[in-house]
C-alpha cells in the first residue's frame, strides 16, 4: 500500500479562524494529492463563536480527520502547533487502530512546530458535558442518560445529511432544537466538508485489503470528535459523549471507527472523550427510551433513516423496521416516536427484513425476537408475528 506513495507529506500551510468558521489550507505532496479533492481546504462552520480558540485547538478536527491517511499511507504532517494534550494522546489512538486492524500497518509521524498548553478560551456559559446528537436510538439514550448533566449537543451538517441537502439539513437543525428544548439543554451546530475536502472513493480503494470503507472502518469515530475541540474550548466542556453504536457483543469480529479502544483514547485539551453505551444492547437502549417517555410522560422523536431524504423516517427500510419492532416488543407503539408507518409497511416486513439481513443486523434481530418472546402480549397484529418464528441465525453478506 505505501509503495505508491513517495514525498509523503501533508503540510498545513494556514489555520483561518474568524468569528464563526475555522478553514485549513493544506499541500499534500506526491500522489498523497490524489485522496484529496483540488482545494486542500478544511473548512468548519461553527453556530457558536470560535474567534477565541487558540490556533493549536482550532487545527484539532483536520487534524482527527488526516491522521488515519498519515498512519495507512506511511507519510509526515506538518503543522505550526499544536495542543499538547491532544498531541500526547495520538500514539494512544493510533494503537486503537493497531488493535482494531492487527494485519495492517500503521507508520507516518508529526512534525510540529510548537507545542502548546492551551488554555480553554473564557466563557459566559461554562457547560459540563457536550454529546453528539444525530437523533437517532444511540443518540437519544445517551441525552437520557445524562440528561442530569445537561449536554450540550452538538450536530453536523455534512456526516450523514450532505452538504447539497439543504432541506434535509433543515429537518434535521429543527429536530434537534426541539430535542434541545424538550429536554431543557443547548446545541450547537457544525457545517463541515470533511467527508467532501478528501476524496472517498480512492481512499475505499486504498483500505480495501481491511475488508472495510474508509468511512466506517477509519474515518467516522475520531474524524466527528475533532470538531469537539473548539466547543470543547469555548464552553469549557469536561467531558464528550460520542453514543456507541454497537456493543460488546455485537462489536466482535467486526471493525468500526468509532470504538472505545479508539475515542476513550482521544484527550481534546481539558476534554476526555466518552464512548457511550457500549454495555447497552440496542434492545436495551429502546427499552431504556420506552421506560424514559413513560415515566416523564415526555416522547423523543427519532430520526434513523438511511434512506428517506429530508431527514424523516421512511417506515419501510431494515433500519426503520427494526427500531419499530424494537419499540412493538417493548409494548410501545412506534407512532409517538416518529414512525408514521402504514398497514402496508408492516405486512411487507418480513420480505424486506430478510432481504436486507447481515451479520451486523442479525443480532439486532435476534434480540428483539427474544423481547417478543419473553413479552408476547406485544404482537399487535397478524403482520408482525412473523418475527416470532424467523431464522436470523444465517445473514446475506
Amino acid at each position: 500500500m505505501t509503495d505508491l506513495f513517495k514525498r509523503k507529506h501533508i503540510i498545513v500551510k494556514k489555520v483561518e479562524i474568524t468569528p464563526n468558521s475555522i478553514s485549513v489550507e493544506f499541500k499534500p505532496t506526491g500522489k498523497l494529492k490524489r485522496l484529496f479533492n483540488p482545494d486542500h481546504r478544511f473548512t468548519a462552520e461553527y453556530s457558536s463563536p470560535v474567534e477565541d480558540v487558540p490556533p493549536a485547538i482550532a487545527v484539532i478536527p483536520f487534524v482527527c480527520n488526516v491522521l488515519p491517511i498519515v498512519w495507512v499511507t506511511d507519510a509526515t504532517l506538518e503543522l505550526p502547533e499544536l495542543d499538547r494534550t491532544f498531541f500526547e494522546c495520538i500514539p494512544e489512538v493510533k494503537r486503537g487502530y493497531e488493535e482494531m486492524f492487527p494485519s495492517m500497518k500503521f507508520g507516518g509521524k508529526i512534525k510540529v512546530g510548537r507545542i502548546v498548553d492551551a488554555a480553554p478560551a473564557a466563557t459566559d456559559h461554562p457547560c459540563e458535558a457536550g454529546a453528539f446528537f444525530s437523533g437517532g436510538a444511540d443518540a437519544f439514550t445517551t441525552l437520557i442518560t445524562h440528561h442530569s448533566e445537561h449536554p450540550l449537543l452538538i450536530s453536523l451538517w455534512g456526516a450523514d445529511i450532505k452538504l447539497n441537502d439543504v432541506e434535509g439539513w433543515e429537518n434535521v437543525r429543527k429536530h434537534t432544537e426541539e430535542s434541545a428544548r424538550q429536554f431543557g439543554v443547548d446545541a450547537v451546530y457544525v457545517k463541515t466538508n470533511f467527508r467532501t475536502f478528501l476524496d472517498e472513493g480512492r481512499l475505499d480503494q486504498l483500505v480495501a485489503d481491511s475488508g472495510d470503507g474508509w468511512w466506517h472502518g477509519f474515518q467516522h469515530g475520531m474524524g466527528i470528535i475533532g470538531h469537539g475541540a473548539p466547543i470543547a474550548a469555548t464552553h469549557s466542556l469536561q467531558k464528550l459523549y460520542i453514543a456507541s453504536s454497537h456493543t460488546a457483543e455485537t462489536r466482535r469480529g467486526i471493525t468500526c471507527a468509532s470504538d472505545p479502544t479508539i475515542d476513550n483514547r482521544l484527550r481534546l485539551a481539558s476534554c476526555r472523550v466518552i464512548h457511550d453505551g457500549f454495555e447497552l444492547s440496542r434492545q436495551q437502549k429502546i427499552a431504556r427510551i420506552a421506560n424514559f417517555a413513560n415515566r416523564n410522560n415526555l416522547i423523543p422523536n427519532l430520526h434513523v433513516c438511511w434512506i428517506s431524504g429530508g431527514g424523516n423516517n421512511c417506515c419501510k427500510c431494515e433500519k426503520c423496521l427494526r427500531t419499530m419492532f424494537a419499540f412493538f416488543a417493548e409494548g410501545m407503539d412506534p407512532r409517538p416516536f416518529g414512525f408514521d408507518y402504514t398497514a402496508s409497511d408492516l405486512e411487507n416486513s418480513e420480505a424486506i427484513v430478510h432481504a436486507r439481513r447481515t451479520r451486523t443486523n442479525s443480532p439486532l434481530w435476534r434480540d428483539i425476537q427474544n423481547r417478543f418472546r419473553s413479552n408476547p402480549a406485544a404482537i399487535v397484529a397478524d403482520s408482525t408475528r412473523w418475527i416470532l418464528d424467523a431464522d436470523f441465525t444465517h445473514c446475506n453478506n
